[in-house]
């Protein structure tokens, strides 16, 4: 509970810097945070850290930030998460970042396609120089996915990852 409460009051600054303030962000029936009008935004939390993303929807149609620490996704969660074409083998920690990320992407697509999104309808392409990622769906009617820039890093223990989605033009 407490992590949740960070990230809420994450989220009531990162409004603030924006000049909207003392306004309410409520959960959404899947647990998602329902931002004001005319703005998109993010919540993460982990263990050790909570942050929030949010921005002008003049801006940017969506956007997805996630938080984890970096040790290794249990080996039995790697085939749920990661798919043969990305891969990861039984490298867990590839795996936690790849899980990162496509949360990143979830947080990202989810206010507009409204529906769940499974890992494995998701493929992530590295480009580990530059720390960035692009995505492709694995199922009809996510074609938005393709929009998707995003970057990724490892710092003090912890994977972050972010994703937006430009506005239409």
């Amino acid at each position: 509970m407490l992590e949740f409460r960070h990230g809420r009051y994450c989220a009531h600054a990162v409004l603030a810097m924006l000049g909207v303030r003392e306004v309410a962000v409520p959960r959404g029936s899947n647990r998602e945070p329902l931002w004001p009008q005319d703005i998109v935004g993010s919540i993460s939390h982990s263990g050790k850290a909570a942050a929030a993303v949010a921005i002008s929807d003049k801006y940017l149609a969506g956007i997805g930030l996630d938080i984890e620490s970096s040790g290794p996704l249990s080996e039995n969660l790697i085939s749920m998460i990661c798919l043969p074409e990305e891969s990861v083998g039984n490298n867990g920690l590839h795996a936690k970042l790849l899980f990162s990320i496509k949360e990143a992407i979830y947080k990202c697509v989810f206010p507009t396609v409204g529906e769940f999104i499974d890992f494995r309808e998701v493929k992530v392409c590295l480009n580990e120089e530059a720390c960035t990622f692009t995505a492709s769906p694995k199922r009809r009617g996510l074609d938005l996915i393709e929009r998707v820039e995003g970057g990724y890093s490892v710092i003090d223990g912890m994977v972050i990852s972010g994703a937006w989605l430009a506005v239409n033009s």
